[in-house]
């Protein structure tokens, strides 16, 4: 799975080996400033996303969320542990929430401050998530191809 940031510098991958990849290009993407990995997943990631701003970094292995930030891109937020089923895509909403979409037919809203559950979609089956420009919309898509907008208040 792979992810740019919004800003364009920097592209994420995951892969079957259980880790990311960072790279951090020039303002112009022609050169290559630096290249990091991220710590062992312990799983196969499965699923990454850039919050609006650029600055934190979501990753999803099996059941777990992690959270990074910053220009060294360290772990600076509580792992979110507790999905039910391995997560198949994630989507920020702000900078403080991130959907994630997992096997079972549910959709779950996480802060990352806490940990925890805010929100829960069940019976949505959803392979994508994405933000609006403004984060007050979260879109998923539905079994055949439908896509839904949900408002979400922050």
């Amino acid at each position: 799975c792979g992810a740019w940031s919004r800003c364009g510098r920097f592209l994420a991958t995951g892969s079957r080996d259980r880790s990311v990849q960072i790279a951090q290009f020039d303002e112009a993407r022609r050169s290559l400033l630096r290249s990091l990995s991220l710590p062992n997943h312990g799983a196969t990631v499965s699923a990454l996303s850039f919050s609006p701003s650029g600055r934190l970094l979501a990753t999803a292995a099996d059941r777990t969320i992690r959270v990074w930030e910053g220009a060294g891109w360290a772990e600076q937020h509580p792992r979110i542990i507790g999905a039910s089923h391995p997560i198949t895509a994630l989507g920020w909403v702000g900078e403080d929430h991130v959907a994630a979409a997992t096997l079972e037919p549910a959709v779950t809203l996480w802060s990352i401050v806490s940990g925890q559950p805010v929100y829960r979609w069940l019976d949505a089956r959803s392979n994508a998530l994405a933000h609006d420009p403004t984060n007050d919309l979260l879109f998923m898509t539905f079994h055949e191809s439908v896509l839904v907008a949900v408002r979400v208040a922050g």
